[in-house]
């Protein structure tokens, strides 16, 4: 029986994200094209998303059925083990049987054919465990789990691959919330009572033992558990309508690909994308609708750009941002888009082509070296949005790899970077201009440790402002500022309360020319 596409797809993303240290979002939507099927393409989001979000727990699990854990040398057999595993552990609709066969056949397509029966034994083994031993095996099964897998992959600009999680049906194509407890509860009980606390949540939560210490000591206990479980829930897909005047279309468009649309969370404006294939439609593909979180949609906002400003967004690919910023100061307004690498600024420009947005430059640019004394650069800035690199804490959700891929000496490095862009963005901000930090990090070093030494450094030039004012126009009702807006006057989500991705965000303003 030859292996499902979705599964041979999932293994070598896997593979790439593991030996290439690519992106598994990026992989995915490379290799999901339209010769795909819906069903395979679902499969195979699941399964990538699913075995790096769930990597150290289903780690755990295979090591219980091994002498030693370094019986499983290569890549390729550990990735095998981890896909069956997961299949056997979550994915109740597939049978055990497929989940093990599959596997074995896995490993032998990537020339570890020893390695066969060791897959073989310990995937079998795990599906007559207690703590799993509940999927069914018949083929009648196995094609219930193709029908309800998630049938719709959509593949967004910039977003890497969206995934919605529901099927054709509207019922849930993923694990559910009491699965998701029921097997840490039972992990959580073959872990020794004396372990640390910090690594018992890393295995039980499958989050490295270094980061869940961190987020304990800032968090505390508690919530520190809630961000781990919001992790490893599959995110919410949100957007906006860019183009007002084609709500009407753009939401027939999305019904036609199976999409259902409703009110954002957090804000008034956005919507939140339900089923189908959102990115498949005319609404998505012509640029009418965004794909974007909302949270990431709020930093925009703080902008508060007017009508005829100028502005710099400095790290502005992939360009969601940039959008709604356009949008903001309107025709007589200009914006510049800015981007130190040159591939993803031919992606925006080309995404802005399409949008028919006219009132945005696209540059290339360092923003932490020198800024060229030319045009655009030879003015300041009304308004200015320095959304940096960061290390991505607050995504981990969409972007599970981060959190076996990042290190805590690379928080120094990203501080490093991030006050030299901000320090080079702030000099070329109009006098009594407006300048919004923003990060996707939950990480005091990337966000308000940045703000304070860097405007610490320029003596009282410029402070940080409430938000309040300009966030309140925005949030839904039932939203209170105070949950988003802190006493320090910074913007904040965090994933468990909002539902949203974890965003920080500074607004910074200059003193006035004749103060």
């Amino acid at each position: 029986m030859a292996i499902s596409q979705g599964r041979t797809i999932a293994f070598d993303v896997l593979l790439r994200v593991a030996k290439q240290n690519a992106y598994a979002d990026d992989v995915l939507r490379a290799e999901l094209d339209d010769k795909v099927k819906s069903e395979d393409a679902g499969l195979a989001t699941e399964l990538t998303l699913g075995v790096l979000r769930w990597q150290r727990l289903l780690d755990f699990v295979i090591d219980r059925y091994l002498k030693k854990a370094a019986d499983v040398g290569d890549a390729e057999v550990r990735i095998a083990l981890r896909m069956g595993m997961y299949q056997i552990l979550f994915l109740d609709r597939v049978p055990a049987h497929a989940a093990v066969h599959e596997s074995v056949e896995l490993v032998k397509r990537a020339r570890k054919r020893s390695a066969a029966n060791l897959v073989n034994a310990i995937l079998r083994k795990a599906a007559k465990d207690p703590l799993v031993g509940n999927s069914p095996t018949d083929q009648a099964a196995e094609k219930a789990a193709q029908a309800l897998l998630p049938v719709r992959v959509s593949q967004t600009s910039g977003h890497g691959v969206a995934i919605n999680p529901q099927n054709r049906t509207g019922k849930s194509a993923c694990a559910t919330e009491s699965t998701f407890s029921a097997i840490c509860d039972a992990v959580a009980q073959l872990l020794p009572a004396e372990m640390p606390l910090a690594e018992r949540m890393g295995i039980q939560y499958s989050h490295p033992t270094w980061m869940v210490e961190r987020w304990i000591r800032t968090f505390g206990e508690e919530k520190t558990r809630g961000l781990l479980q919001a992790n490893n829930r599959v995110p919410v897909l949100s957007g906006y309508l860019l183009d007002a005047q084609r709500s009407d279309e753009a939401k027939a468009s999305l019904s036609k690909a199976g999409c259902s649309v409703q009110q954002g969370r957090l804000l008034r404006d956005a919507w939140i994308l339900q089923g189908g294939n959102p990115s498949a439609s005319e609404a998505v593909r012509h640029g009418w609708v965004v794909i974007q979180d909302e949270a990431s949609q709020a930093v925009a906002r703080l902008v508060a750009g007017d009508p005829g400003n100028s502005v710099l967004d400095l790290c502005a690919a992939p360009g969601g941002k940039t959008l709604l910023l356009s949008r903001a100061v309107g025709s007589n307004g200009h914006i510049v888009a800015a981007d130190l690498h040159a591939n993803r600024v031919r992606a925006m420009k080309e995404r802005f082509e399409q949008a028919g947005v006219r009132n945005v430059q696209t540059v290339v640019l360092d923003g932490a070296g020198t800024f060229p004394s030319t045009r655009p650069f030879d003015r300041a800035f009304e308004r200015i949005l320095v959304d940096v690199p960061c290390s991505g804490t607050g995504t981990l959700a969409r972007h599970p790899e981060i959190r076996w891929k990042l290190r805590a000496d690379d928080l120094r490095d990203l501080h490093l970077r991030q006050t030299g862009l901000l320090r080079n963005a702030l000099r070329h901000l109009a006098p009594g201009g407006r300048l919004v930090y923003s990060t996707c990090s939950l990480e005091a070093e990337e966000n308000e440790l940045v703000v304070r030494e860097v405007l610490g450094e320029l003596g009282g030039e410029f402070h940080v402002v409430s938000p309040r004012g300009a966030i309140e126009g925005f949030l839904q009702e039932s939203v209170g500022v105070e949950s988003v807006v802190g006493d320090d006057g910074f913007f904040r989500t965090f994933p468990p309360e909002q539902a949203t991705d974890g965003f920080f965000a500074a607004v910074i303003e200059g003193r006035k020319a004749n103060a």
